[in-house]
């Protein structure tokens, strides 16, 4: 089983017939822009996480996943965890978390670990080949 896409945006959609619709998709770097008046709750910026795997297979069946950021390396201290009802084992399948608030107040790297487990508590771990830079500015 592989990591195929990891696509961090601003929104996401389920549609009629399995689609998702992803609005907003980021590159590599976020650019954030604070007002003068900013206070705690300003700095919390919703980002929507879209994963997808393939190579799923009976000898392995997604159960449970967690996911881990990481702001300049250090990792954060809440991670994001859920279980995966998969009705059927299919080759491909996808982890969507819409609008997480991630609390982004100074220019950083932020990177991310997701960590895939069966039910007979083996896991495999996946990350990104790239980390997201993320610029915060003042007006």
């Amino acid at each position: 089983m592989k990591l195929s896409d990891f696509i961090l945006c601003d929104d996401i959609r389920r549609e009629i017939g399995g689609k998702h619709s992803l609005m907003g998709v980021y590159g590599d770097t976020i650019n954030i822009v604070l007002s003068k008046n900013a206070n705690q709750k300003s700095n919390i910026i919703p980002l929507s996480l879209f994963c997808r795997f393939t190579g799923c297979t009976n000898t392995f069946v997604p159960a449970l996943f967690k996911l881990n950021y990481i702001i300049d390396e250090k990792n954060s201290e809440d991670a994001i965890t859920g279980q995966l009802a998969l009705e059927q084992v299919t080759n491909i399948f996808s982890i969507y978390i819409v609008n997480y608030p991630f609390k982004l107040v100074k220019n950083c790297h932020l990177k991310f670990e997701i960590t895939i487990q069966n039910g007979k508590n083996e896991e495999i771990v996946f990350s990104p080949d790239y980390s997201i830079k993320v610029n915060v500015k003042s007006e």
